[in-house]
Formats: C-alpha cells, structure tokens, sequence
C-alpha cells in the first residue's frame, strides 16, 4: 500500500530534527532493558505501582525519540555515560576477556582506559596511550 504523498511530507516535516533521526543512544537503551523487567513484574503481580513507573520510563522514552532539543538529549546522555563509566567500564572489559582468548584486558590507573596485551608474556611495562602514565602489569 502506497501512502498519499502529502502525508509522507507531513511525517518528513514531522520528524526532522528530532532526536529519533539520530537513533538512540545508551541511555535510550538501558531505560528500555529497564522497562521490560519493570513492565513484566507490572503484569505478573498485578502491581499498579510497578504499571505506572513502566509508563513513567516508555513516557520518557517516547519524549526523548520526539524531542527537537538535541542539545539537551546529547546532555543526558553524558551525563548517564559519566555517572555509570565506574559499572560499564569493568563490564566491557570483563565481556571482551571472556570472548578474547589470545589476550587480556585491563585498565589504566589513571584514566582507566582499556588496554590490551597479549598472555603469556610475563611482566611487562605499559604506558597508557591517553594519560601517558607508565604501570607494570603482568598477562
């Protein structure tokens, strides 16, 4: 079905410069591995309160997709990338080593930047290539 061609220049009108020609970001993708668990509680206990934080989050999420202010959007989303680095940095890390076999990962002391060396080399002395600070690690 082909729809009218001034309807597909309303919705092209619609959606430019929204923030959902973007696609979405980490934040958008956690609040929406949130609202599943949420939303599946919400329906197998009946619970009205768990009801109305799931439409609380998809109210949100629909907000952030359609909003213009991209400015603001690229904002909350630095903002849950610096407040959540501390879990999802080690995640990462721990995610790749357990997929790479022929190296290990760590992160630097200073700027926990992750690394990578090959194993079964020893002791070795690494310098971060982002702070420029020099650590020994043995892999």
């Amino acid at each position: 079905m082909k729809l009218p061609q001034d309807f597909q220049e309303k919705m092209a009108r619609f959606l430019s410069g929204r923030y959902l020609v973007y696609g979405p970001d980490m934040l958008h993708r956690f609040l929406q591995l949130v609202v599943f668990p949420v939303g599946l509680f919400a329906l197998l206990n009946r619970s009205a309160v768990a009801a109305a934080i799931t439409f609380v989050i998809l109210a949100y999420m629909e907000f952030r997709l359609l909003s213009r202010n991209t400015r603001a959007r690229r904002r909350e989303n630095e903002w849950f990338l610096d407040h959540t680095r501390a879990i999802r940095k080690p995640a990462v890390a721990w995610y790749r080593g357990r997929k790479d076999r022929e190296n290990t990962y760590f992160t630097c002391p200073n700027c926990h930047t992750i690394h990578r060396a090959p194993k079964g080399k020893g002791k070795i002395r690494i310098r971060c290539k982002h702070c420029k600070e020099q650590f020994e690690k043995r892999v």
